[in-house]
């Protein structure tokens, strides 16, 4: 199978498609900082405003969406056959 008609290696096949992508990264990212905003919101009653709550919120965020990203890297078709084990190591020790 060859590649797709105006696909060129490294870019993507259509601007459409890449606008896309780029609206739901958008949107996404929008949706986090308001549910983190919800989520100060909702523990300021019982905890009070403070720097370790807004840490507490950030660091979930983040580490959440770093697992996340690591997942989504795992499940995305590769390039090259490797087994699925080797997908969660460090790049430099994946390349053999």
């Amino acid at each position: 199978m060859g590649r797709p008609r105006g696909h060129r290696q490294g870019r993507p096949a259509s601007r459409s498609s890449d606008r896309a992508y780029q609206g739901l990264i958008f949107l996404t990212g929008a949706v986090t900082l308001s549910l983190e905003l919800l989520a100060s919101r909702i523990m300021t009653p019982y905890f009070g405003v403070s720097l370790y709550i807004w840490a507490g919120i950030l660091s979930i965020t983040l580490v959440s969406l770093a697992a996340d990203y690591r997942v989504g890297a795992c499940c995305r078709k590769p390039r090259t056959r490797r087994p699925v084990s080797t997908c969660c190591w460090p790049r430099r020790w994946s390349r053999r």
